[in-house]
């Protein structure tokens, strides 16, 4: 028999369980494996989700279940032990050797796996190794702010020449005039660098080329530009330098930041494995934008390779590289298994910020509030995060997480093989951009790098901390994130998937009008009550709250009940401004529709920019000196 070497780690392998008339768990691993197990046996199995030895699992899970059940615990093993013939430990501290030796059993039957197994190839699958690639484009998006922009843009282009490196620097522009393009042309003659610009003229000339290989203009145009109709198009813009950068690794940033890389106050070099569901950036607040510089000074970093280290790798080689062995607890199984099989694929990787966090709802900080530092908090520093939007937002150590929703203020992303597109008109284009990869690349990784970089706009904003939600509208964004949300885990490519979910949305703009706007009506009520049912739940947590905790929780309960009461506005003011008097259902509609057409057109889209790009022609042009 095989000696338990506390040096050694092993975590469940990925599976599934079935109840067995209540008393038993049939254990079905994804390689095959099949054991039926006591009840008992199966919670601690489950329990074992961290690489850590057997000792350690058996005397952690001792610490976290009450006497009563331990005994039985401890029964249940001494008879799963004698039915297999193996040794029943007598010792001192016989209840952790008696469930050591439950897991060495357990491993030999194939339901535990070794990290060095895990990292190197144990579970085999059709997945492959990593291909070193280096990051040749960094965009920026803009639309008439070249005050802005140039600083911004240099401090990317000061960074890369610092570095050694080299890279295409790309401009989309949604500017009507030819004021950004003129400062690009000044820019151009301080620094040799490649630098290009994608403008109104550019991108028409790219539609062009692509309605010449069979895509209809209004797709293309809807994709770029929206309905021209006022509403801004930053995804629009992010659409032209997706289609720009195809085939390539990009780094992607907003014009109102900065190449000023940080790092937080605390770090671990432990890589992270997380779920889909959790938040896993933590927050660090401040009175100021210079405190926030103060407190986070900048290190000298080649940024580009701080993403190459992640960006379109395997997540089993990156792991492979790490000193030591990943943080496994909270990883599903379904995510387990496709690391282990090469197939969990690093998509697009994300800078922490520093700055301004961007974010419209103060409240959202508590979520991310442990219970030790919600029980610690003081009212002063409870205020200073709703009064202040200087923030460092960041992880404290390498994330790998399933791709979801996300913020597109600076990442960097693998474009080699087709991305969705980001919906072209209104805000929150990027959350609803990290869900489509989520929902269309069914083993996409998003990684969160523990560097931050300046979000740095020109006035510095702050919360109402007394806000409460008066109107609460429903946006495009949550219409479609809903649509899609219904069709998961099924069996399609990346290309069929994005056509099917287009084709679900363009079945949503077809409905009757009462009828889409009573469905509208049920998205926007069951986002309301998720805000309340996910602010009660953080009440009814066990432990010590604050009282000044406490009442801002409730008042923001408060209100969401009153919409709930009261059901105001469905539409955003700018899209009943856009829309005019009554039309405001059949604008949104249709907004629904074009994304779907988009969606359904896309493939066919990324198949003939290739095609353009293969014969020598971008979307953005090169810029020359003044």
């Amino acid at each position: 028999m095989e000696e338990i070497r506390a040096d050694k780690s092993y975590r469940i392998v990925p599976a599934q369980q079935f109840d067995l008339l209540g008393m038993y768990k049939m254990i079905l691993s994804t390689h095959g494996t099949m054991e039926r197990l006591p009840n008992s046996i199966a919670e601690f199995l489950s329990h074992c989700r961290q690489f850590s030895s057997f000792e350690s699992h058996s005397k952690s899970y001792l610490e976290e279940i009450p006497a009563s059940k331990t005994l039985k615990l401890l029964g249940s093993a001494i008879s799963f032990l004698r039915s297999g013939n193996r040794r029943i430990p007598v010792s001192r501290g016989m209840s952790a050797d008696l469930l050591s030796e439950v897991l060495d059993y357990l491993a030999k039957k194939g339901l535990m796996i070794k990290c060095e197994d895990f990292l190197n190839g144990e579970m085999k699958g059709p997945g492959s190794s990593s291909k070193e690639a280096l990051v040749t484009s960094i965009g920026t998006t803009t639309k008439d702010s070249p005050e802005i922009l140039i600083p911004s843009l240099e401090s990317y282009v000061n960074n890369v020449l610092q570095s050694g490196r080299k890279a295409r620097f790309v401009v989309m522009d949604d500017s009507l005039g030819s004021g950004t393009e003129n400062a690009l042309k000044e820019m151009r003659g301080k620094f040799d660098v490649p630098l290009f610009y994608g403008g109104r003229k550019q991108k028409e000339q790219f539609v062009t080329r692509l309605e010449k290989k069979g895509i209809p203009k209004r797709i293309l145009e809807f994709g770029l530009f929206g309905n021209d109709d006022g509403l801004p198009t930053y995804g629009g813009n992010r659409n032209a330098f997706l289609l720009d950068t195809a085939g390539e690794l990009s780094f992607c940033c907003d014009h109102d930041t900065r190449c000023r890389i940080s790092k937080p106050p605390t770090t671990n070099p432990q890589i992270k494995i997380a779920s889909a569901s959790q938040e896993v950036q933590k927050f660090w607040h401040f009175e100021s934008r210079e405190d926030a510089l103060t407190e986070s000074p900048e290190q000298k970093r080649d940024l580009l390779s701080l993403h190459e280290e992640v960006l379109g790798k395997n997540v089993r080689d990156i792991l492979r590289k790490s000193q030591a062995p990943p943080d496994v607890r909270d990883a599903t199984s379904r995510f387990i298994d496709a690391i282990g099989k090469d197939r969990a694929k690093v998509l697009i990787s994300l800078n922490g910020l520093l700055g301004d966090s961007a974010m419209r709802n103060p409240l959202s900080f508590v979520f991310s509030d442990t219970k030790k530092e919600r029980e610690n908090l003081r009212e002063a520093d409870f205020n200073l995060r709703f009064t202040s939007r200087e923030k460092m937002k960041s992880v404290d150590q390498l994330v790998l997480q399933p791709a979801n929703t996300m913020m597109t203020t600076f990442f960097g992303l693998d474009n080699r093989e087709m991305l969705p597109p980001s919906l072209p008109v209104l805000g929150e284009a990027d959350s609803l951009f990290g869900e489509l990869i989520g929902a269309s690349i069914k083993e996409g990784v998003f990684a969160y790098l523990p560097w931050a970089l300046l979000h740095a706009p020109p006035v510095q904003r702050s919360f109402d901390f007394e806000e409460t939600p008066e109107i609460f509208p429903l946006s495009p964004v949550d219409f479609i994130k809903d649509a899609i949300s219904e069709y998961r885990n099924l069996d399609l490519n990346r290309k069929e998937l994005i056509r099917f979910y287009g084709a679900r949305l363009v079945e949503k703009g077809k409905l009757p009008p009462q009828e889409f706007l009573n469905l509208m009506k049920r998205i926007r009520l069951g986002r309301i009550l998720g805000y309340i049912y996910a602010y009660n739940e953080l009440l009814g947590e066990k432990g010590p709250k604050p009282e000044f905790w406490k009442k801002a929780i409730q008042k923001r309960i408060d209100g969401f009940e009153k919409l709930v009461r009261e059901e105001p506005p469905l539409f955003s003011p700018l899209i009943e401004s856009i829309s005019g008097p009554g039309g405001e259902t059949k604008y949104f509609q249709k907004l629904v529709l074009q994304f779907g057409e988009l969606l359904d057109w896309w493939p066919a889209i990324a198949e003939a920019v290739r095609e353009i790009k293969n014969e020598g022609n971008y979307l953005a042009e090169p810029i020359r000196a003044a």
